[in-house]
Parts: C-alpha cells; structure tokens; sequence
C-alpha cells in the first residue's frame, strides 16, 4: 500500500457485519486551512454502533458510511490557520461534528453524528475542523482515550447537565454495569458522590470496585446490589440510604425498569434516559422526579471532563484489545454479555 492510501471499513448494507467492506482509498487531503489530518490510533466500539450495523439504529445512516463515532489519535498535518492543535498533539474527536455547547445539539448536527450520517474513525486517517477536536487526558493511552467520547460524554452530561449537577454527598445509582453507568460511578466518586450500582454478576461488580479502588474513600462510597437477590431495586435503595433515596439514577433498562427507578428517587431527583423511551409521561406524573434524555456532551463540557479525569488520575477499562483487521469479530464480541469494560480495535500500526 503507498503512503498516498489508507484502508477503512464502510457500511453498505445493514442487517450483520457482512455489510462491512474493508477498503483500500486515497488518504483525505486538506480542505480548508482549518482543518487538521489525525492518525487514527484506536477506536470503541458503543450499543449506537451495533444498532447502525444491524439495522436497529433510531435515525438514517448513509449508504457507504465509514463505521464508529469513537476513536483517538495523533495529529500529522495541519491547515495555515489551525491555532487550537499542533502536529503530534494527541485527540480525539467529537462524535458529533459542531456540537460546541448547549445541553442538546441543534436539530441539523443529528445528521452530521459519526458513523451514521457523517465518515467515522474506522479508517486509518481521518479529517476534521480543529473546532472538532479536543485534547485527549495526557495521562491515558490512545486505547483508553477512545473510549470516551460517547459513553463518558454521556456520563458527564448526566452528571453536568443544566437540569441537575452533582454535588458531594450526594447519592447516584448506576442501573448495571455497562459503559455509561461505569463512566457515571467513576466521575460520581471523583465528586465525592455515592454510587450504588445494580449488577447481576458479583464478579463483574467486584472487578469495578477493584478498578475504581482509588476513588473509593469511605466505605459506603461504593455499594453494589445485586439483581438477582434485590429484585426490587427501590427497596434495597431506600434501605442502604436509610431511607433518604436518590438524587440522581441513570436508567438504561427503558420502560420496564422506571417505575422502579422513579420510586427511588428523591423530590426533584433526576433520571437520566438514557434509552429510546416511550409512554412514560403517565409514569412521571408522581414522585416528582426530574427526568430527561442525555447524549454526550457538547466540545466546552469535553474539555471539563478531560480535565476533571486528568485531576483523578482515572483510567477507563478496557475489556479487550483487537486488531483493525478483526472489526468484524469486535462487533460480534460486543454482541455478548460476558465482557466487562469497553471494546477497542488498535489502528494504527506503529
């Protein structure tokens, strides 16, 4: 392959991962002088990029598309007038190109997301404005960096919204332990919150609280309750707050789970939907709860977040590791339900 080319996965058909295509094309050049050219190094995998490729995704996806919103890398080139980035500055980018504040994109930018309506990271080189990409965490690897722009950034935004912020002391409850809600507890703790988690897998819950170990200052600042012995999750969230409940849950299960979710709520205390959610109007019209969808955060509350990771010293965790030319098996990988931690494909072969 000549230095003037690169490989990349595009989408061209939905249903299964035999609608990738693995393809050789020319290297983007340049378009404007505010641009900047990124080596891609690694990429993560999210539910969105399962959902785009089976079909399942709630929004268009263009035909072709280049594959996965999530990804880090080093910058190799830049325009005369870029000023915010340097060559050899290590990124990531925005999963949804021009979102630079505001709790919620503006209704066009849903058609500019990553991976669906815009060319993702799946691809050695990837092009984008400077006001598209932030600094990574100095002290993360690109494999950990990667994983941050969807699943954290929605974290953070459930924790940061204008809605709701948290504060020290008060109580989060993290509805399994998948992405978002391992983000959540993370920067919950770094806020000197207190984060109950569901799991139905003691091992896995173990396996956070060791990877969170350093965030964990008090005993009861990390409490894990398990589905299965706690099937009624209020109950065992009034009980192990004596009483008190929640200020802030981040509910993944959709309609089944919300009931159970509002009644472990405080007055005013915030849901953060995560999902696709529908009918729940009737639902919210008790407890007083606060409730709202979340999506990752806009570039100005990325920058916060980066910082605040940087200041804990915090390190995501990564399941496992694959090569750019397995994509096909991360996907089927993340398919399952017995990893833990976030999935990432290394790009970049140097």
């Amino acid at each position: 392959m000549s230095s003037n080319t690169m490989q990349q996965y595009r989408l061209y058909k939905q249903g299964s991962t035999e609608g990738l295509r693995l393809e050789t094309v020319e290297k983007p050049r340049l378009r404007s002088s505010t641009e900047v050219l990124i080596k891609v190094h690694a990429i993560s995998l999210n539910a969105r990029d399962n959902q785009i490729v089976n079909g399942t995704y709630g929004a268009p996806v263009r035909e072709g598309v280049v594959v996965v919103s999530d990804g880090a890398g080093e910058i190799v080139e830049v325009g005369l007038d870029v000023d915010l980035f340097k060559v050899g500055d290590r990124v990531t980018a925005m999963p949804m190109p021009g979102h630079n504040a505001g709790e919620y994109p503006e209704p066009r930018l849903y058609t500019k997301a990553l991976g669906s309506g815009t060319d993702g990271l799946a691809s050695e080189y990837f092009r984008a404005s400077q006001e598209d990409v932030i600094h990574m965490p100095s002290h993360m690897t690109y494999e950990e960096a990667a994983t941050l722009p969807i699943a954290c950034g929605t974290a953070w935004s459930a924790l940061y919204g204008r809605t709701k912020q948290v504060t020290s002391g008060d109580v989060v409850v993290c509805m399994g332990t998948g992405g978002v809600s391992f983000f959540t507890a993370a920067l919950a703790l770094g806020a000197g919150a207190r984060v109950i988690m569901t799991s139905s897998s003691d091992e896995k819950a173990d396996k956070i609280r060791q990877h969170l170990s350093h965030l964990i200052k008090t005993q009861d600042a990390f409490q894990v309750m398990n589905r299965k012995k706690h099937p009624k999750v209020e109950t065992e969230v009034k009980r192990l707050t004596g009483g008190n409940k929640a200020d802030f849950i981040i509910e993944i299960g959709g309609v089944k789970t919300l009931p159970s979710s509002i009644r472990c709520m405080k007055p005013g205390g915030l849901i953060a939907l995560t999902g696709m959610l529908t009918n729940i109007a009737s639902l919210l019209l008790w407890g007083g709860p606060i409730a709202r969808g979340i999506g990752p955060a806009p570039r100005n509350e990325m920058k916060r977040m980066h910082r605040a990771l940087e200041a804990s010293q915090f390190r995501p965790l990564v399941d496992k590791v694959f090569e750019f030319y397995q994509l096909k098996e991360a996907y089927e990988y993340s398919l399952g339900s017995n990893f833990l931690g976030k999935i990432v494909i290394r790009v970049a072969k140097d």
